[in-house]
């Protein structure tokens, strides 16, 4: 038989039974449990420590085992633990002093100065002037209050750098952000208003209402102001905005440019007129003005221009014949895609006899870069495009730079000739668009890269013209970009002979793309990485036969943004 319960026995059935309380720590004391956590702090244990204060918390209610958990827990790093400790040992016995002392001390930890400073300062009104640390508190007050105050005061970088570190940092930084920084504080609305280069350069888009631009245009120091780049104005704000710039007496203006902006024409031929005697640089994006007024109006009434940009998407030429009355000193020009017939662009270039730089887009005739070799002696780059990024800087004579990127109406026959006639000078080679040039033409100029000692860029693409051997002929020890894409005879051999021609530590070659070329494989790539040191970037994009295992020797040399490969 099953035995009764003792309070079965006595009758007692609907007591229920009470659990049997919870041990907290192995002794009965929590002085015993203080004492093992004071010795496992001395040797560093700080968690065993934390765990036997707990034991000794849990049994005795004091702010001396607080205050231990809380030295504890700083050691640890785990400062809002500990602060939590500290604020309670305050509410327990708000009249001691060691609950303020650690609260403050931690919150100095955090870089809380003035809470601190609270802290301490609340102490002085609770804590008996007769406690032993009364002075340490009187002391803490002054040190923290002293620290909260500088942390109140930030360093001022506007105060502090030189006037000229100032002009080196805030040149680089965009008119409207330069804008921005003056709401940051007096001191750099200050600066900003006062330095000559705050101004230097406008930047005046359409995003910016009239009041703005008004604002702006109403601290600018005419005589400062050396570029204005207006985006965006429709024809009555612009009339506006370039009746601020002649208000202010912008002088010495040397660049002007206008994207997609319609221009007023009596209030622009006033501009130019009065501020633009000393103008070097004008661009025009889409801004309907006619071919036509800008070489026999603008540029007669600007004879200092020597940089034209000039884009139009939606112009076409239906003018008569360009009449310029006297040459002008362009340097650079570039036009596109306003469609001139070939007759008024001999007669621009008749006229520019100190141009550098061309770029045409489309070009006008088969025998426009034939003409322009022959009417300008000191040009060094053609380009069959548009030109939006900086210009190139070359010195000397002699062609540097041909860039044929898309089909044009130039004859391959005609870019041939060229090449083999300024071999030795030619630095960049661009002739993707080519796609009709024949094997004959192709290996000619083939031949005559063996004179090319300057030539850094290479690019071809989609041409069946050029044989293996013409490619391997192409390839010189000087060549930094290489661009050789959608062609079946770019094979291993070639890429053998430009690492043969890239051998040694003055290995030129920074960038290679041998996209879409199906015969070649991943073999080259581990020669090419150790006898190419200093190649940058790799791109092998649809090219079948290089398999993944070259492809992760690859990122793993140069790393997985350096390396381009996937499948389309």
């Amino acid at each position: 038989m099953l035995k009764r319960s003792r309070s079965d026995k006595n009758g007692d059935t609907n007591r229920p039974t009470t659990p049997p309380a919870k041990r907290v720590c192995k002794d009965s004391s929590w002085t015993a449990a203080f004492e093992r956590g004071k010795i496992a702090f001395a040797q560093s244990k700080f968690e065993d420590a934390i765990r036997e204060f707990t034991d000794a918390i849990a049994l005795h209610n004091n702010i001396t085992l607080y205050d231990c958990r809380a030295a504890a827990y700083e050691k640890l790093g785990q400062i809002a633990q500990g602060l939590e400790d500290a604020l309670r040992m305050i509410k327990l016995q708000p009249t001691q002093s060691k609950g303020y002392l650690r609260a403050g001390k931690l919150l100095l930890i955090q870089g809380r100065a003035q809470k601190a400073a609270n802290v301490y300062q609340r102490a002085l009104k609770n804590v008996n002037r007769t406690d032993s640390r009364y002075a340490i508190i009187e002391k803490m007050v002054t040190q923290t209050k002293a620290d909260a105050a500088r942390v109140q005061q930030p360093y001022d970088l506007v105060k502090l750098l030189p006037y000229d570190i100032l002009d080196m940092i805030f040149e680089r930084v965009s008119f409207d952000r330069r804008v921005q920084c003056m709401a940051v504080c007096r001191s750099w609305r200050f600066f900003l208003l006062h330095w000559s280069g705050m101004w230097r350069e406008l930047t005046l888009t359409h995003r910016m209402s009239i009041y703005a631009i008004k604002q702006y245009m109403s601290y600018v120091v005419g005589r400062c102001v050396r570029k204005i780049t207006l985006i965006g104005q429709k024809k009555p704000r612009m009339s506006t905005v370039l009746q601020l710039i002649i208000n202010r007496d912008c002088h010495y203006l040397e660049r002007l440019e206008l994207i997609h902006c319609e221009i007023p024409r009596d209030v622009f031929s006033r501009v130019i007129r009065l501020m633009c005697r000393k103008l070097q640089g004008l661009t025009l994006v889409n801004t309907g003005l006619p071919i036509k007024v800008v070489f026999q109006d603008l540029l007669q009434a600007c004879p200092t221009v020597s940089e034209l940009i000039c884009h139009d998407d939606e112009q076409s030429y239906t003018d008569n014949e360009i009449t310029i009355p006297k040459p002008l000193i362009l340097t650079h020009i570039s036009l596109s895609p306003v469609h001139i017939p070939f007759s008024s662009m001999k007669h621009i270039l008749q006229h520019c006899p100190h141009l550098r730089y061309l770029a045409l887009h489309p070009s006008p005739s088969e025998h426009v870069l034939a003409s322009a070799l022959e009417l300008c002696p000191d040009l060094v780059m053609f380009a069959s495009r548009e030109q939006t990024g900086p210009w190139p800087n070359y010195h000397g004579k002699g062609l540097r730079e041909l860039v044929i990127p898309t089909s044009c109406e130039i004859a391959e026959s005609v870019i041939a000739a060229t090449i083999g006639a300024h071999r030795a000078t030619l630095e960049v080679l661009d002739l993707r668009g080519c796609i009709r040039l024949t094997h004959r033409e192709a290996s000619a100029i083939a031949s005559a890269s063996v004179d090319m000692a300057r030539l850094r860029e290479l690019r071809i693409e989609c041409s069946m013209a050029f044989t293996e051997s013409d490619l391997c002929n192409l390839m010189r020890p000087t060549l930094e970009i290489v661009h050789l894409t959608s062609m079946t005879t770019v094979t291993n051999k070639v890429i053998g002979t430009l690492i043969e021609q890239q051998l040694g530590a003055s290995s030129a070659l920074r960038q290679l793309d041998v996209s879409n070329c199906p015969n070649v494989t991943g073999a080259w790539i581990r020669k090419l990485l150790s006898d190419a040191p200093q190649l940058q970037k790799l791109t092998i994009n649809n090219c079948v036969n290089i398999r993944p295992d070259a492809v992760e020797f690859a990122c793993s040399k140069l790393g997985r943004r350096a390396v381009e490969w996937r499948f389309r």
